[in-house]
């Protein structure tokens, strides 16, 4: 294949039409016809492509200017996000170090919490085998009768 014909092909996948500036020729009837292509017909393609080429370059400019506008846009993003970032960082400091401390101090009353729940069972006295509930007498009189029935018997250990 020659440079011409792969040309005209890239051309023409390019483009999507056919960048052959002559017009498609006849089979000639001899085998030996050797007619050149005119004047006319080479600037009519030299012009055509000259047009071709002039609608991809403004193609590829508009492009490119697009591409720059998006690429300043997104280097402004990116400028802001830093600076955020950047004035974020102290802050954040800042908390994790309020949250160590808060945690700290969770710690240190939870543990005065189960102490204060825990004191008054230490003031308590456990009876066994003393009934829970005396609807009858005063709790005083009935511990002194009971202590007098069950526990004076055995003695006191």
């Amino acid at each position: 294949m020659g440079k011409s014909t792969k040309r005209r092909e890239t051309a023409q996948d390019a483009g999507g039409r056919s960048e052959d500036p002559a017009p498609p020729r006849e089979a000639a009837d001899t085998v030996g016809d050797t007619e050149s292509p005119s004047l006319g017909d080479i600037m009519q393609a030299i012009t055509s492509s000259r047009e071709s080429l002039e609608h991809k370059i403004d193609t590829l400019a508009l492009d490119l200017g697009l591409l720059r506008e998006d690429q300043r846009r997104l280097a402004e993003r990116v400028a802001m996000t830093e600076k955020t970032v950047s004035e974020i960082r102290p802050q954040m400091k800042l908390t994790v170090d309020r949250v160590a401390a808060l945690e700290k101090q969770v710690g240190t009353l939870v543990a005065c919490a189960e102490d204060a729940e825990n004191r008054p069972r230490r003031n308590n006295i456990r009876i066994v085998g003393l009934p829970e509930t005396n609807e009858q007498q005063k709790l005083s009189e009935y511990l002194k009768k009971w202590i007098q029935e069950e526990v004076a018997p055995e003695g006191l250990t």
